[in-house]
């Protein structure tokens, strides 16, 4: 065989070499074994440099080893090879997020809804972000997107209801005294709403019985202390502190 021949031979033969190093990076996956699943999806990208899904799966691998600069890094080497990939933009959000790269999080996650709007979780994550970044009219206005497409979703109306929160705080500090009791009476009929998807979620309850004392109803922000009792006695042991303080 000539040395043309064995060149094409070569070139033929690497990204069937890729797939297979692809393959079993997925079998180790499910066996949870991601140190192994790592390695394979290394010779993957190694014989198919371009192999965004690949790339995508490494920045897993590394997310599962807490390696999470070197996640950011291969999403973003998947997002090179495949710009149009909605997933691989919102894992580096993801990844971004865990550096506390809020602003490159933000980015990638914009990204993501641009290329699939209906992609909720990225959404509700790009309010995450905005908060982090003290831009509450935005965070609001993306858990309403995210609300709008999952009208179920409870922690969606919960960060809705903080977001409110912060910004009546906000405009409170800025001397804007109408807005703060408007932007509280939404906060709490959002949490009113999570708390009727989720009877049960603690948290809300907690942060609507501090929405109600901001407004002044210390009776009502007493039930919310009472529903509070049996699920989690250290935040209802707070909150009755603040009613009474």
């Amino acid at each position: 065989m000539g040395l043309l021949q064995q060149i094409n031979q070569f070139l033929w033969i690497k990204p069937a070499y890729a797939k297979a190093c692809y393959n079993d990076g997925v079998v180790y996956s499910r066996l949870g074994q991601w140190k192994k699943a790592m390695k394979a999806w290394k010779r993957a990208v190694k014989f198919k440099p371009d192999y965004a899904g690949a790339y995508y799966n490494l920045g897993v691998a590394y997310g599962h080893l807490d390696r999470w600069v070197e996640a950011m890094e291969a999403y973003k080497q998947a997002v090179r090879c495949k710009p149009d990939y909605a997933e691989a933009h919102y894992n580096l959000g993801l990844a971004c997020g865990r550096l506390s790269r809020w602003e490159e999080a933000m980015e990638a996650w914009k990204q993501a809804v641009k290329i699939n709007p209906d992609m909720v979780d990225a959404h509700y994550n790009l309010g995450i972000a905005y908060g982090q970044l003290n831009r509450w009219d935005e965070a609001i206005e993306a858990y309403k997107r995210a609300i709008n497409i999952k009208p179920d979703y409870a922690e969606a109306y919960c960060n809705l209801g903080v977001a409110y929160s912060k910004l009546s705080v906000v405009y409170n500090k800025l001397g804007v005294a109408h807005s703060k009791p408007d932007l509280l009476k939404d906060a709490v009929e959002v949490y009113k709403q999570a708390i009727r998807i989720r009877p049960d979620y603690a948290k809300v309850r907690f942060d609507l019985g501090c929405a109600l004392l901001l407004m002044g109803d210390k009776d009502v922000a007493l039930e919310e202390y009472k529903a509070l009792k049996t699920l989690d006695a250290d935040k209802a042991s707070e909150l009755f502190n603040m009613i009474y303080k």
